[in-house]
């Protein structure tokens, strides 16, 4: 008898399991990509999207803080608690498709007719089995909703990754540009600084020009006060590295100017219908749409009995010396059926608020989606307009160093005053400032770029990615490394 029932139990939801799930089916929502980006670019190669970080960045330097931010910074650590908070919620609802066995110990003083037992008291001892048979596929929805969800936290680090690698990038090219800047202004006064001690010895000399010493002083100080403000800036920039790297602020070892080696390579955009794939962004925001349809299907089985199978075996004697022998067993197999039949609307309302998160949630996709074709387009225009603003005052500083160079030798000839001199040792001074400052924009936007096109997530610095490529999850209860076990 008890066979019998263990059989039932097991093959009737085997037979049921095979019915399909109420609600609609998840279909990726389709996204107009456009044909091509505005800023004309070759279309033939790979995006660089696909070169991860460290095939990008040479710098051996900004290697380093890019592997220690990933390391210790605190929303990559909170990213992966969050993935981990996914998975221990997925491991729930894959919990709901096994049955639930319990146990139980009772003692009993009573009257007789009210106990189940022969005399006013006794002693019981049993288990029970309890299983819910997911007819209509409610377990089966909530499930494939906790699965997207935890797929959606993985690709969020992966968004987490991409920023942080952007921002140490971004910020150690300014803390770069500083430096030469630095190093310009250093310079600068320097040279200043010889020029009007050379006006100071022949004015001693009786053969100078009071006005002229005082203006070379003054461009002297102005440099030497560049150099201050510059040094500050450099402090500032480093205390914001040190919080990307989860350090506590302090300052940040470089190479020297000369020595660094910060030039990116080329970063083809690809095709506009490859950040659909590349970008993190939005592969969550497609799993959250996912999520958001599963739960459609979870609500509309509510219109639907719920089916429990149910099992005890215990044993039960008015004493406790003779409870465990074989004559005082008792089994019981059964089955409930619970279904609705006036809720308030509940039902119908649970499904109403369900159907409207998935259309927020197609929305948030397209916005996301278009957010990230802008932001591409943004890069690639950015970057131009950079490469030709670093041509240009590349250029430009070359012809204020020629002019300098002649107006220096037709002061010290007599042939022109010193305030042709001072104007364009001042324009080349500027100009040299906003050449670094140009040249690190363009890094900066090179980043940007690669950031748009969601390049820079895919490391081999974190823990292994806990999703595989066949969309199993490591360790879950129905991937294939658990098959069979």
């Amino acid at each position: 008898m008890l066979k019998r029932h263990i059989s039932t139990l097991i093959l009737f939801p085997l037979v049921l399991g095979g019915c399909s799930a109420v609600g609609p089916d998840f279909k990726e929502p389709p996204v107009n990509s456009p044909e091509k980006w505005r800023v004309d670019v070759p279309m033939d190669a790979p995006s660089a999207a696909n070169l991860p970080w460290w095939e990008v960045f040479k710098d051996e330097d900004l290697q380093r803080l890019i592997r220690t931010g990933l390391e210790q910074n605190r929303e990559i650590r909170a990213a992966l608690a969050r993935i981990e908070q996914g998975r221990a919620a997925l491991g729930v609802s894959n919990a709901a498709f096994l049955p639930s066995v319990g146990y139980n110990g009772t003692a009993l003083h009573g009257d007789p007719k009210t106990t189940q037992l022969a005399g006013p008291h006794g002693y019981m001892l049993g288990g029970s089995v309890q299983w819910e048979v997911d007819l209509w596929g409610r377990v089966r929805r909530l499930n494939e909703s906790a699965r997207a969800q935890y797929f959606a936290s993985n690709e969020n680090k992966n968004a987490v990754v991409l920023a942080l690698v952007a921002e140490i990038a971004v910020g150690y090219f300014n803390l770069r540009m500083l430096d030469a800047q630095v190093a310009i202004a250093e310079q600068t006064a320097w040279t200043r600084e010889a020029a009007w001690k050379l006006a100071k010895d022949r004015l001693e000399k009786d053969v100078g020009n009071a006005i002229d010493a005082l203006q070379f002083e003054a461009d002297m100080i102005a440099a030497q006060t560049s150099v201050v403000s510059l040094k500050n800036a450099i402090v500032v920039q480093e205390n914001a590295l040190s919080l990307l790297l989860g350090e506590l602020p302090k300052s940040v070892a470089r190479k020297a100017v000369a020595e660094s080696n910060a030039a990116l390579p080329p970063i083809p955009a690809g095709l506009p219908s490859d950040i659909l794939l590349n970008r993190p962004d939005l592969r969550a925001a497609v799993q959250n749409v996912h999520a958001a349809n599963a739960q459609i299907g979870a609500a509309v089985a509510n219109y639907f009995p719920k089916i429990s199978l149910t099992g005890v075996l215990g044993f039960v004697h008015p004493q406790l010396g003779h409870l465990l022998e074989g004559g005082n067993r008792q089994s019981q197999a059964g089955g409930s059926l619970l279904g609705p039949i006036f809720d308030g609307g509940t039902t119908y309302y649970s499904v109403k608020a369900a159907e409207a998160r998935t259309r927020e949630a197609v929305l948030n996709y397209e916005q996301t989606a278009l957010n990230a074709f802008r932001e591409v387009n943004d890069a690639l225009s950015s970057l131009r307009a950079a490469r030709e603003r670093v041509a240009l005052l590349r250029r430009e500083a070359g012809v204020l160093t020629s002019a300098l160079e002649k107006t220096r030798r037709a002061y010290e000839a007599g042939k022109v005053a010193l305030l042709p001199v001072l104007d364009a040792d001042r324009n080349l001074f500027s100009v040299k400032l906003t050449l670094a400052e140009a040249q690190a924009t363009e890094l900066t936007a090179g980043v940007r770029l690669y950031k748009a096109l969601g390049g820079g997530w895919r490391t081999n610095d974190l823990k292994k990615p806990l999703v595989a490529s066949d969309g199993q999850i490591a360790g879950a209860p129905n991937s294939t490394e658990n098959k069979g076990k």
